[in-house]
């Protein structure tokens, strides 16, 4: 596998999307599939990543603001280092601070003290 979303993987995370950008909550009639980490040049055998816990479903324009702002989106685990298991890092999208799954859910949102 070289690490790209086959159907099913798209579907969970186009379900767990709602119609909706993962990272600004925009109403997303047609969106694009963004790794959370990057695949390496020619792709990648690990399993992880083409799971939907490395997929975030974006708009043109947050798709842009991570590739224009790579420390912020480390920051915001909208991308997650090649040493990070995608799962394991969490994401700061419209909803909250949430952990992806590969299954197409994520945990309610991390609340993190006040």
């Amino acid at each position: 596998m070289s690490g790209q979303f086959d159907d099913a993987t798209r579907d969970l995370v186009r379900k767990r999307a709602g119609g909706r950008c993962e990272l600004c909550g925009m109403s997303l009639p047609v969106g694009h599939f963004r790794h959370r980490r990057p695949r390496a040049m020619g792709g990648t055998k690990r399993i992880e990543a083409s799971g939907a816990a490395n997929c975030l479903l974006l708009h043109s324009r947050c798709h842009a603001d991570i590739e224009s702002s790579r420390e912020r989106a480390l920051a915001n685990g909208w991308l997650v280092r090649q040493s990070d298991i995608p799962a394991s890092v969490p994401a700061k999208l419209w909803r909250g601070l949430t952990l992806l799954s590969d299954d197409g859910t994520f945990n309610e949102p991390i609340v993190t003290g006040k």
